[in-house]
């Protein structure tokens, strides 16, 4: 179930990873790893990526990225298999996913809450919500940020802070911090 503003889809693999010479080598920060591989820190943000790394780690978001699309295709029964623009990372509005076979219905928070009652035959359950001491998100329909261990030494408007582990391959859509207005 969908909400009916979800944005919805998205089906494909990122590695998010950010060049941060410069900007350490204005605040007077210089990397000095000892490392015990070659590769064990590929995708620093210290350096560019290597043509050898960039492929490397394209070479695992390809597979990982095949690895979800089996996953979906199995699970979602009713989508195109063959539809390739279903895989291609594109989002889409609930009432699209419902039509592609993404989602099964379209509704709010208690609508999910009652499908589970039913599914499960527990016409008394209720949703319980687990959070972080002091996080102010207290209700089903709250977010709360995920934010960089790095957060409090660099730009609170750098790109791509709030991911709270980077570089990491990600499963799902996120929009750039840079579209929050809060």
């Amino acid at each position: 179930m969908a909400h009916p503003t979800s944005i919805t889809g998205g089906i494909g693999v990122i590695w998010n990873s950010y060049n941060l010479r410069d900007l350490m080598a204005l605040m007077n920060i210089i990397p000095q790893s000892v490392k015990s591989g070659q590769n064990i820190d590929m995708g620093s943000s210290s350096r560019s990526l290597t043509p050898e790394t960039r492929k490397m780690l394209q070479q695992i978001a390809d597979e990982f990225h095949e690895r979800f699309k089996c996953i979906v295709i199995q699970s979602r029964t009713k989508i195109n298999p063959n539809d390739e623009s279903l895989f291609d990372g594109q989002v889409m509005t609930a009432t699209k996913a419902q039509t592609a076979g993404l989602i099964d219905s379209i509704g709010y928070v208690d609508d999910a809450i009652n499908v589970a009652r039913h599914l499960t035959k527990a016409p008394g359950a209720r949703a319980v919500m687990y959070h972080r001491r002091n996080d102010p998100a207290h209700s089903p329909y709250a977010i709360s940020a995920s934010v960089s261990p790095m957060a409090p030494w660099l730009p609170a408007a750098f790109p791509g802070l709030d991911r709270s582990r980077l570089p990491t391959f990600l499963y799902l859509w996120q929009p750039e911090p840079t579209l929050d207005n809060r």
